[in-house]
């Protein structure tokens, strides 16, 4: 990276960093962030003169600002649970979520299809001038043993998040709301385990915890690979914003069972922050 991307990015996770302290100032931050955002923007088009270039790096600081519009500009006024740090409404103008039924459909059906929307829009640019999230461009091939390892991982966070979610949601929770960070915080933490295998490191000292989704969380990487997941942030939000999209128009929300819906989503975003790492040069 050139040295002005690595002077912004330093200086944007600091503000990352003091937000995260929770005794912080955020209007103070809130106009600092602001004129960095300024002058990055300024200083990118000055340097190009009008012509686009993408420099090496840039992505990582926008994924950045987007971290901080998530968890601070946007997220700090979500309204938690004291306790599970879900986003769950206390007022009654939010009615339990009804139950509904597809008799069409089995569950195994619904989740098919949630996969496979998944699969289709993580493989997908969001226009002619990006890539996709995931290239099918494999750098780093995992060993059938370790990838079954990964995998029987990744179904038990599956299944523990949705076990978290199923016992503290009231029928009041903002899945739309903090799909977002679970998804994002699945993605990253599941990189690091797969970094960790591909290095022939143990990921037994490795841990996750469903509330430092809410929170800025570093992973236990090098440098130059959270840069890169830094950089995946935008695409990553997208993505997730467009299941939501895909979740409330098939109305699969409105199942009961999580075990249908949810959980294919962490599952799958799980499973793309694997295959993402295994795109990348270590």
């Amino acid at each position: 990276m050139e040295d002005f991307i690595v002077n912004y990015y330093d200086k944007v996770r600091e503000i990352l960093i003091k937000a995260n302290s929770g005794n912080a100032d955020y209007g103070e931050l809130d106009f600092y962030m602001e004129t960095i955002e300024r002058r990055f923007s300024n200083e990118i088009e000055k340097r190009d003169g009008g012509i686009w270039e993408e420099y090496d790096g840039q992505d990582a600081i926008e994924g950045l600002f987007e971290k901080y519009d998530l968890l601070f500009r946007n997220g700090l006024y979500i309204a938690r649970d004291r306790e599970s740090r879900l986003a769950l409404s206390q007022y009654s103008v939010f009615e339990y979520t009804p139950s509904r039924s597809y008799p069409d459909l089995t569950p195994l059906d619904i989740q098919k299809d949630i996969v496979s929307f998944i699969s289709r829009r993580v493989k997908t640019a969001d226009d002619e001038f990006s890539t996709p999230l995931i290239k099918n461009e494999v750098k780093n091939k995992i060993s059938a043993i370790k990838y079954d390892c990964l995998a029987k991982y990744l179904l038990l966070l599956s299944h523990e998040f949705t076990d978290y979610v199923n016992y503290y949601d009231n029928g009041y929770w903002l899945w739309q709301r903090d799909i977002k960070f679970l998804g994002q915080y699945v993605f990253e933490k599941v990189a690091e385990m797969t970094f960790y295998t591909i290095k022939g490191k143990s990921i037994d000292e490795l841990s996750y915890n469903v509330t430092d989704a809410f929170t800025y969380f570093q992973i236990s990487v090098p440098e130059k690979i959270q840069e890169r997941l830094n950089g995946a942030v935008l695409k990553l939000q997208r993505v997730i914003s467009e299941i939501v999209e895909y979740i409330v128009h098939k109305e699969y929300h409105l199942l009961y069972d999580k075990e249908v819906w949810f959980r294919p989503i962490i599952f799958n975003m799980a499973l793309d922050g694997m295959l993402y790492l295994c795109e990348q040069e270590l």
